[in-house]
């Protein structure tokens, strides 16, 4: 499969065209990947693993450029819920609880930003009910002391300088 960001030189300063290009890919990727996952067989759980992970780098793109944040936000939320929704289905639960926290935390560090626009706060404000309405059902159904790990250890690797090693 080609992907949009392999295909060009670096993902800053795309022009509206690309941008739009990016959305369109995104949702045709998240589109295929749930029609994959909805099959529940091993082989089209990987594929649907496969395609969300590819919808995750283009929602990171949507996320840092798409004028309009709502939509960015969502597709950033969107990929990361799908992902942690496939990984538990292939018992990866300690992977699952990662993408919910990153998700999570991301849109807690932009609603924090001062240096965001207000309609960029907002937007993340709006978000974080839906990825804290995961997380909470996620810890109902597999622990809170594991989730909560898993957001420690994410918080951790955020402030460890590069290169330190214990």
């Amino acid at each position: 499969m080609t992907s949009l960001l392999t295909a060009r030189p670096g993902l800053h300063d795309l022009s509206d065209g690309t941008l739009q290009q990016v959305l369109a890919h995104w949702r045709r990727t998240i589109q295929l990947g749930n029609e994959h996952y909805q099959h529940l067989a091993p082989g089209s759980l990987a594929l649907a693993l496969s395609l969300f992970q590819d919808a995750l780098l283009m929602a990171d793109v949507l996320l840092e450029q798409w004028p309009d944040a709502d939509v960015a936000f969502a597709a950033y939320v969107v990929s990361h819920h799908n992902l942690a929704d496939t990984l538990l289905q292939l018992d990866e639960t300690d992977e699952a609880a990662t993408h919910l926290c990153v998700a999570h935390e991301r849109l807690e560090r932009l609603r924090d930003d001062p240096g965001q626009p207000a309609s960029r706060r907002d937007a993340a404000e709006r978000h974080l009910v839906r990825t804290l309405a995961e997380l909470e059902r996620f810890a109902h159904r597999h622990g809170s002391l594991l989730l909560a790990r898993r957001m420690s250890e994410h918080l951790l690797s955020q402030q460890m300088p590069r290169g330190v090693l214990h």
